[in-house]
């Protein structure tokens, strides 16, 4: 990154990689197709909407074209 940038990051630079990790480990497969934020608290949303998530189909991330 430009040391005279302007730029300011909201989060950590590893939030991302962190997030990824998480994901593919296997304890997430539950968030398979569904919309995940870096910056939530994955075990906040495992322990607390998880059943709530599954149960509602919620956060599904979908691509549909009309025909």
């Amino acid at each position: 990154m430009n040391a005279h940038s302007d730029y300011k990051p909201i989060h950590e630079m590893g939030l991302p990689t962190a997030t990824t990790i998480y994901l593919t480990s296997g304890n997430a497969d539950w968030l398979s197709g569904k919309y995940v934020s870096a910056p939530w608290d994955l075990g906040e949303v495992r322990q607390v909407w998880k059943e709530k998530i599954e149960k509602q189909a919620a956060l599904v991330s979908k691509l549909a074209l009309p025909i």
